[in-house]
């Protein structure tokens, strides 16, 4: 399990995805705190990111949200529609 980005809170994994010059949406905009969240919320980047997992880290001493992105490819939860 190979760690990509470590102990990213989720300004930083925006800040993160914006710099990366590979890594721009499909409509060409830079990511926002809602792209983002939606990201964690899956547990996971979209396809055309790499399928990268999103692992909330447990910290007891601080109250910062903070997470890792795996070099995992995750496996989507739900079934995809055939047209």
């Amino acid at each position: 399990m190979e760690k990509i980005k470590v102990e990213l809170t989720l300004t930083g994994i925006k800040n993160w995805l914006n710099a990366v010059p590979n890594y721009k949406k499909k409509s060409g905009k830079p990511y926002t705190n809602m792209d983002v969240k939606a990201y964690i919320d899956r547990g996971h980047l979209p396809s055309y990111l790499g399928l990268y997992k999103i692992i909330k880290v447990e910290k007891p001493d601080t109250t910062l949200k903070v997470y890792d992105i795996i070099k995992e490819r995750a496996r989507i939860k739900r079934p995809r529609r055939v047209k």
